[in-house]
């Protein structure tokens, strides 16, 4: 248990949040720090090293063109740009070629196609349903902020065959 004092606003938002997911305010408080732990732990800190690192060279382009890439295609385009070559030089090609297991392909081409779903830039025809609780709740979320309609839900009976699945393995 947890105690601590939250400014009226936030704990609004919390509220709003716990309605939004059809949880308790307690439950989707226990969500936040738990993502918020996830999002520190050390194996995970490279990853927001790099979204870290391309939202600064984002800004700093906004910042040059005093446009937002958002609504400004120029700006959109050198963005790209420069992410595309960012992301190539630090996630360089190894000295060796690898053999990427198809269960990771499988698994990793929903997730791109949920997450370019829930921010709007192409979506999924109808409401989109994964087997996966904790997704569905982060794409519902990341797609509020893009300002999408956030349409990705999950299905106990799915979760339930996923979670079967995993424990074969």
């Amino acid at each position: 248990m947890i105690s601590a004092r939250v400014s009226k606003a936030l704990f609004k938002s919390f509220q709003d949040l716990a309605t939004q997911h059809g949880q308790t305010v307690s439950a989707e408080l226990g969500r936040a720090v738990q993502s918020w732990v996830k999002r520190h732990e050390s194996p995970r800190l490279h990853n927001s090293r790099l979204a870290h690192t391309i939202s600064v060279l984002a800004d700093g382009i906004e910042r040059l063109t005093g446009h937002s890439w958002m609504d400004h295609s120029p700006t959109r385009q050198i963005v790209r740009a420069y992410v595309e070559r960012l992301v190539a030089d630090v996630l360089s090609p190894l000295a060796k070629p690898v053999t990427i297991p198809a269960e990771v392909k499988e698994e990793a081409e929903p997730l791109l196609a949920v997450l370019i779903h829930a921010t709007g830039s192409r979506r999924l025809a109808g409401t989109v349903i994964v087997d996966d609780p904790e997704l569905a709740i982060l794409a519902h979320d990341l797609a509020l902020r893009w300002g999408t309609e956030p349409n990705v839900e999950t299905r106990p009976a799915l979760v339930a065959r996923r979670k079967k699945q995993r424990e074969k393995k």
